[in-house]
């Protein structure tokens, strides 16, 4: 038997005995999947180096069968950020009209409706520089996975898609000039039932940590100065007032004045003063 011969052969045992174990591919499967969640890989269940064939031999199922998560970060044990997606919309809407009422976080005094946010929306999520980023509830981790891994990996995929949004934050064009593109406004908005949690700062934190990938070189923050919680918030995170503009807004009810906050930040996202 030749050389080429004997390497076929070595070759197809090697590809039946993968093949043959389904519950190997599937835990493959299942760790890409939940790194790809804590560590924001690419999210794709594919292995560049081997075929596709490698890891459908004998069997329907292929590596490639299984949907690309979007990728995620985490924040804490408890929470993850990623980027917002079209179907978000809904959920970062009602979030948003939930802040109305109090009448601190947002001039808007009526709740608007998706149909009204839908270009913004749009705007952001198709932008490289000026995204919006959703928290959510952290899927499980790999201790408490099912040992079944076809499960483990449905469950990876169903709780990103189905547990709820929490917060988001977005950079936002602070002037609509060419030359401003490295200055942006931040906004974080919570979920009524999420606040008061330390929630606000952690993602504030992380998302100075992503502004110099983002070509941004100074964050500002424009806040009403009724607004105790939230100035006393930027100022634990090294903000400091840029500006201070008097009764600016008519918050049908009162005047309301407005301060800009303002930070350098670096690579590590700290200020550069």
């Amino acid at each position: 038997m030749d050389n080429t011969c004997i390497k076929r052969t070595c070759i197809k045992r090697f590809v039946s005995a993968m093949a043959a174990s389904q519950k190997t591919r599937l835990l493959i499967c299942a760790i890409a999947a939940l790194l790809s969640v804590d560590d924001g890989l690419d999210g794709e269940y594919y292995f560049p180096k081997y075929p596709v064939s490698l890891f459908s031999y004998g069997h329907s199922m292929t590596a490639t069968s299984l949907p690309a998560l979007a990728p995620s970060y985490r924040l804490n044990d408890v929470w993850s950020v990623q980027h917002a997606r079209a179907e978000d919309l809904p959920e970062v809407v009602a979030i948003y009209n939930q802040s109305i009422a109090g009448k601190q976080a947002t001039a808007q005094l009526t709740p608007v409706t998706c149909e009204e946010r839908a270009a913004w929306f749009a705007e952001h999520i198709n932008s490289p520089t000026r995204p919006i980023y959703v928290v959510r509830a952290r899927v499980q981790s790999m201790e408490q996975a099912s040992e079944d891994t076809a499960q483990t990996v449905q469950a990876v995929q169903t709780n990103q898609k189905t547990a709820p949004i929490v917060a988001w934050g977005s950079f936002s064009d602070l002037y609509a000039r060419m030359a401003y593109h490295i200055s942006t406004e931040v906004s974080i908005y919570l979920h009524q039932d999420y606040q008061a949690k330390g929630l606000g700062s952690l993602l504030t934190r992380w998302m100075l940590t992503q502004a110099p990938s983002l070509g941004i070189h100074n964050v500002v923050a424009l806040i009403f100065a009724h607004n105790q919680p939230s100035l006393g918030l930027f100022d634990k995170l090294g903000f400091e007032q840029w500006g201070y503009m008097p009764e600016v807004c008519d918050m049908d009810g009162f005047i309301a004045d407005v301060v800009m906050l303002g930070k350098a930040v670096t690579s590590e996202g700290t200020s550069n003063k």
